[in-house]
């Protein structure tokens, strides 16, 4: 029997690469979405051209889902695969619209429309951590192997030492991060004092980026890290096999291996799979109806973590040569910010800054409303000198989500609600303050009415639902994400993160992911 790994997102193939590594034979079971046809035609007539070569219309049909405002999902591509439920896995009669998390079926998971934004977690942050999982730094190193990692040695590297940036890795700032970035350097010891710190953002991007402006769109080029460029590495390696159309629904652990219960979603019918071990890499709604199902644990609630963030936007005051719009240039995150003070926050917070891109001037129209066309010289002018802050807090300062499985007759019903904390709004306007600050400082004006939070689980920040401990309990896992009393499923995606740092969070979940496939080496078979 086989190794399985359930899930082709990031998590999944960190954790396949790892044991592909340790000469185990790996089958991964995915749902698979893909892009339409249609779609991928479209991204590849772009991909086999320079971007000022690309048509009028292919350059709309590319970009009409995002820019029209028609939908409230990120549609990589123009296509709605990312968070397509061919299951009808949310079919809930009573949806919590509060609540912005949803589960991603397709190939590649989340990765197909991430912000490739890598910032490892703090040593300082992980303190509540079990001491075995906190050592992530060769795992980070680790996946180089297969991950594109873009960024600078700065001074952000003293805060996270656990991953080192070359310096010559980095992609070009744009003409408004290089201004603000040199007006923050000119205030740094001011800022060091006040525990405000920054530097270039890392992606997870190759060096072949065309600075096109499409990364919001889906970049034609893959230059941005997405799961299946691994998996299809990995495909060349005969131990390895991968199988869509498959939705896990239940396991059965047993003395000699694991018996998992799917459905083919070509077929309509149940299937099923024996493997030596799993590990569960589905994310985390998926993975916590699965887990619950298996272990017939209905109406009971658990608790997930978030990190809350909102949205600061800024405007610059300095003198601009040129119109950013034509400036060829990344739309990804620019600059980081760790906000680390001690005096009021024990864990560190974290800000994305955000410079021109061309959406901006489209959500102030709508904002505008009626009188857009009326405004539309001052709405050009304020969207080119519109810059936007991004701030993470840390879940120790965010809402929960309470999580249970119902049964409904035949079904399995997931319900949510958003559980508040007490601090939300006091941490997130500390933070806001903060930046605020420092924003003033560098020629920037803080539109701090316009601030607006995130809805819970809308970063996709989340997890911590069965939290590794030292000594787990009922559903807590244990070092290796084996929820208490199972011995061969290992849970490898965010649902075992003991709690959620402000810093970016799929670059550690797969670090993790990769810790766990490698320690498991020789557990159980």
């Amino acid at each position: 029997m086989e190794d399985v790994v359930i899930g082709s997102g990031p998590a999944g193939v960190a954790a396949a690469w790892a044991l592909l590594e340790q000469g185990r034979h790996v089958t991964m079971l995915d749902v698979g979405e893909q892009l339409e046809t249609e779609k991928s035609d479209l991204r590849s007539r772009l991909a086999g051209t320079e971007p000022g070569q690309w048509s009028a219309e292919d350059l709309r049909s590319y970009t009409h889902a995002r820019r029209s405002g028609k939908y409230d999902t990120i549609r990589p591509f123009g296509s709605d695969f990312l968070f397509r439920d061919p299951g009808s896995f949310l079919d809930d009669p009573e949806p919590n619209t509060s609540i912005g998390l949803k589960p991603s079926f397709a190939a590649g998971g989340l990765s197909n429309g991430w912000g490739a934004s890598i910032l490892p977690y703090r040593l300082e942050d992980l303190l509540d951590w079990p001491a075995a999982t906190r050592d992530l730094g060769p795992h980070y190193e680790a996946l180089r192997d297969f991950m594109p990692m873009a960024g600078k040695v700065d001074a952000l590297q003293d805060l996270f030492p656990m991953l080192a940036m070359p310096e010559h890795t980095s992609l070009p700032l744009g003409t408004q991060a290089e201004a603000l970035l040199g007006r923050l350097e000119m205030k740094k010891e001011q800022l060091n004092r006040a525990g405000v710190y920054f530097g270039q953002a890392r992606q997870a991007v190759n060096q072949e980026c065309r600075k096109c402006g499409m990364c919001l769109y889906g970049c034609p080029y893959g230059v941005i890290f997405n799961a299946t460029q691994t998996r299809d590495k990995m495909l060349e390696n005969s131990t390895f096999s991968y199988r869509k159309g498959f939705c896990i629904s239940r396991f059965e652990e047993r003395d000699s291996g694991v018996r998992l219960w799917a459905s083919d979603m070509n077929i309509k019918q149940e299937v099923q799979f024996s493997a030596r071990r799993v590990f569960v890499a589905c994310g985390v709604l998926p993975t916590f109806k699965l887990l619950m199902s298996s272990l017939e644990c209905y109406d009971r609630p658990v608790y997930m973590k978030d990190s809350q963030h909102f949205y600061l936007p800024l405007l610059h005051s300095w003198k601009s040569e040129k119109d950013p719009g034509s400036e060829g240039s990344h739309s990804l995150v620019q600059l980081f910010i760790e906000i680390i003070d001690p005096s009021y926050f024990e864990k560190t917070a974290h800000v994305q800054i955000y410079t021109f891109n061309d959406l901006y001037p489209i959500d102030m129209r709508k904002r505008f409303g009626p009188f857009a066309e009326l405004f539309s010289p001052l709405i050009k002018k304020l969207s080119q000198r519109l810059i936007v802050a991004q701030g993470f807090l840390h879940s120790d300062y965010s809402p929960q989500i309470e999580m249970r499985l119902i049964r409904e007759g035949r079904k399995a019903v997931l319900r949510m609600e958003e559980k508040s904390n007490a601090i939300t709004k006091e941490a997130m306007g500390f933070v806001r303050n903060k930046i605020s600050q420092l924003s003033r400082q560098a020629g920037l004006l803080p539109l701090t009415p316009l601030s607006r939070p995130g809805s819970t689980g809308s970063s996709f920040h989340c997890g911590s639902t069965f939290p590794m401990k030292d000594q787990p309990t009922d559903l807590e896992s244990d070092t290796l994400g084996r929820p208490a009393g199972l011995r061969r499923v290992f849970i490898v995606d965010a649902s075992v993160l003991p709690d959620i740092p402000a810093t970016t969070i799929t670059l550690s979940v797969m670090a993790n992911a990769h810790r766990i496939a490698m320690q498991s080496n020789g557990v159980t078979g």
